[in-house]
Formats: structure tokens, C-alpha cells, sequence
């Protein structure tokens, strides 16, 4: 993951930049000429805006963007994809060559193919073998994720600084607002600042998309992970349903989808937290199952990766970090919060543990003289074929198989024993 943040990082970067600038001429100005000429000069065309150039309230514009922003975290492939192809659709054929990347018909085309391939899975998902089904549910995290990314870096910016261009673009007392007597800055205070609108939205922008995005991709690690197809058709609906619900809102008042769109926000802040930990948990055990050759290579059974799995340790459920014996001998487990806070210690409860070889991923389990045996944090999938290294490491001799494992070896052992050779046989 370290070997990747920092490409990816400039390569976010450089996307931003290059969203929040004017698109290029298509035409130049023709050079000076000493002789007069009758005709006048024409006017150099200038990019095509985000939203049209109209009498209506800036307020409708900015409902429109939000709208966008939001129905595009919820699903960004899907929603980078439609928003193009509506731009690029209800704009003039010679002005269409100053829209942005993704009203390229090459960049939408390319999002509804991905986009049908999905469905095309989705749709044969009830006959569709587990083992088929789920790492294909899986590569779509990731898929959804690079989506995310892209949207985030080339997208949102976009968005979010043609909205305050054209709230900041607009006269004190023109169009609608003129003629309620009120001025653009007691409506609308943001379009007072000008320049400085950008600044402030495209970085609000771009917050309020990651946090809408974060949830909802909560919805997909919940749907890669769920063993049950039915579960999975349930969830996507309430997917598709929330999705629709801001278009058909917007379409009946532009300040209804706003509102919608708000209240999906706050939804989204509060469960911010526990779906960053999903997140977290769903990539790395899709990671390891779907490129196991390279994961394996990754894993480090002195301090393997692990998961907190019961609120007896202090921790949230699903914290990822790493477990390993400390200098006074306590089995700990260490984190940092968000990734980039500072690393965080947690001694793990009790002083008798042992480890279980799952049939996914790992366990470490408590087991106290007397009372239930309690499951702390379960290890990633790549560890599956460590868990001696790691008993080794972490001063565990307790060392078990899965109960399903452990059932297969009995009946394997019965079959052996019951259909051996007899040994009474006379060779010949």
C-alpha cells in the first residue's frame, strides 16, 4: 500500500489541477494585419459552462451541482458516466470540444461498458456459483474504488468551481433576483466572495463527496462478503433506490434534491467511521484473496495484520492493525486511527490464547480457565499458511484447526481406516 500512496497521491494531485483550469482553445486568433477590414472581429470561443447561462436562481444552480456530486459518491463510474453523457448530449456539436475529459464519448463509453459488464454479473448472479460470484463481487470493490479516485481528482473539482463561477458570475441585481428586490449577497453570501468561492467550495466539495462515497462503499464490501445471494439482491436494491431518489427529487423541485442530498450527508458523517473500518477490512481481505500470489509475498508473520473481532479489547469492531509481543511480554495490538494518526498501543485481554487455522483467514481466540472462549481479532487471509510462524512469533502454543477443517480431517482418517488393505493379505 506505502509503494502506491505516493503515485497515486500526485497522480490525484496533478488531476485536480488540471480539472479546476479553463479548458484550451480549440481557435486562435488569427495574427494582426496592417490592412483595415470591414468585417468585425470575431469573438474567441470560450469553454462551454457547467450549467447554462440563465435567468433562474443561482440557488437552482447550486442544487444542481450538489446533486450531482452526491448522486455521483453514491456511485461514482455510474455517475461521472451519466453527467457526460448528459453534457455532452445537451451541448452544441461546435461547443462540445471545450467540455471536460468526461464528456468525451470515449470516457462515458468506456464507464457504461464496465457499467454493463456489472450488470450483466449481477443479473446472473442467482445461478452463478459462490466461488465465481464472490471474487467478481470483490474485483468490483475495486473497481469502485479507482472510480472514486478519479471522480474525486477530476470530477468533483470541476463541478465545484463551476458552481461558484457561476454564482460569482453573476450581477447583485439581475435576472429573478432583481426583480424580489433582494441582493445576490443576503440570498446567496458565497456568491459575495468572488474568487474565493472556489476555494472554499471545491475543497468542501471534495470532503463532502469522500464521506458520501465512504458509506456507500460500505454497501459493497457489505455485498462482496455476504454469503447470501438474496442479501445481496436486498442490499443492491436499497442502493438502487437511494441512487434514484436524488434525480427524481431534483426533478420535482431542484431545492427538494438538495435537501435529500443534505440529508444523505449527515447520514453519511455519522457512519463515516464504522464504514472507513469496512473499508478497510473488505479491501484487504479481497486483496488477498483475489492476487493471494502477491498478498503472500506481503505477509509478515512477526507482525501480521489483524482485525479487532470483540469490544473486550477497547476497540471498535473491524480497527485494522497489527498484534506482536511486547517487551514485557503482554500480546498487544497497535493501530493509527485514520491511517495517519499517531500509532496507538492496546494490550489484549487475558494471558491464555490460542490460535485457529480458519478456513478463510485466522483467529486469535481467549480461553480463560472457565467461561465461553472469546475471539479478540482475526488475522488476514494471506496469514492462512503462517500460523506457525506466527505461534512462533507471538509465544502462542495453542494451536487449533477449524471446526469444518477439523470434521473433514475425522471423515478422511474414517474413510482411510475403514477402506485400507487388509494386512492379512498374502502376497504373491
Amino acid at each position: 500500500m506505502k509503494t502506491f500512496a505516493k503515485p497515486l497521491a500526485a497522480l490525484a494531485l496533478t488531476l485536480a489541477v488540471a480539472a479546476t483550469l479553463p479548458a484550451a482553445r480549440a481557435d486562435t486568433t488569427p495574427p494582426p494585419s496592417s490592412a483595415p477590414s470591414a468585417a468585425a472581429p470575431a469573438t474567441p470561443a470560450t469553454p462551454a459552462p457547467a450549467f447554462p447561462q440563465t435567468d433562474r436562481l443561482p440557488g437552482i444552480d447550486l442544487a444542481e451541482g450538489i446533486s450531482q456530486i452526491t448522486g455521483t459518491a453514491i456511485s461514482p463510474l455510474l455517475g461521472v458516466s451519466t453527467v457526460g453523457a448528459w453534457k455532452y448530449f445537451n451541448t452544441p456539436a461546435q461547443s462540445r470540444h471545450h467540455l471536460p475529459w468526461f464528456c468525451h464519448p470515449y470516457a462515458w463509453g468506456f464507464g457504461f461498458c464496465i457499467l454493463s459488464l456489472c450488470f450483466i454479473k449481477d443479473l446472473l448472479g442467482p445461478g452463478t456459483p459462490a466461488l465465481i460470484k464472490k471474487p467478481l463481487d470483490m474485483a468490483e470493490t475495486f473497481e469502485d474504488k479507482v472510480s472514486a479516485l478519479v471522480a474525486t481528482a477530476g470530477f468533483v473539482p470541476y463541478i465545484a468551481s463551476q458552481m461558484a463561477e457561476t454564482l460569482s458570475s453573476i450581477e447583485p441585481t439581475t435576472g429573478a433576483i432583481a426583480h424580489s428586490g433582494m441582493h445576490l449577497a443576503t440570498a446567496m453570501p458565497i456568491a459575495s466572495l468572488n474568487g474565493t468561492a472556489a476555494l472554499i467550495l471545491v475543497p468542501l466539495s471534495m470532503v463532502s463527496f469522500l464521506v458520501v462515497w465512504m458509506t456507500a462503499h460500505g454497501i459493497n464490501v457489505l455485498i462482496s462478503l455476504c454469503p447470501f445471494v438474496w442479501l445481496d439482491g436486498f442490499m443492491k436494491l436499497g442502493k438502487l433506490i437511494l441512487l434514484s431518489l436524488i434525480p427524481i427529487a431534483y426533478a420535482i423541485a431542484p431545492w427538494l434534491g438538495a435537501a435529500i442530498c443534505i440529508a444523505i450527508l449527515v447520514a453519511a458523517t455519522i457512519l463515516v467511521r464504522p464504514s472507513f473500518r469496512l473499508t478497510m477490512f473488505g479491501t484487504i481481505v479481497a486483496g488477498d484473496i483475489i492476487f493471494p500470489w502477491f498478498r503472500k509475498n506481503a505477509a509478515r508473520p512477526a507482525t501480521p495484520h489483524a482485525f479487532i473481532a470483540h469490544r473486550s479489547t477497547g476497540l471498535p469492531i473491524r480497527t485494522c492493525g497489527r498484534i506482536h509481543r511486547s517487551d514485557t511480554g503482554d500480546l498487544v495490538f497497535s493501530h493509527r486511527p485514520w491511517l495517519v494518526m499517531p500509532a496507538k498501543t492496546t494490550t489484549l485481554p487475558g494471558d491464555r490464547h490460542a490460535l485457529v487455522k480458519g478456513l478463510l483467514f485466522p483467529s486469535l481466540l481467549h480461553t480463560p480457565d472457565s467461561g465461553d472462549t472469546t475471539r479478540l481479532v482475526m488475522l488476514a487471509p494471506r496469514y492462512r499458511s503462517h500460523v506457525d510462524e506466527i505461534a512462533e512469533h507471538c509465544i502462542i502454543t495453542d494451536i487449533r484447526e477449524n471446526t469444518i477443517i477439523r470434521g473433514f480431517n475425522a471423515a478422511k482418517a474414517w474413510f482411510a481406516e475403514v477402506f485400507q488393505p487388509s494386512r492379512n493379505r498374502i502376497a504373491r
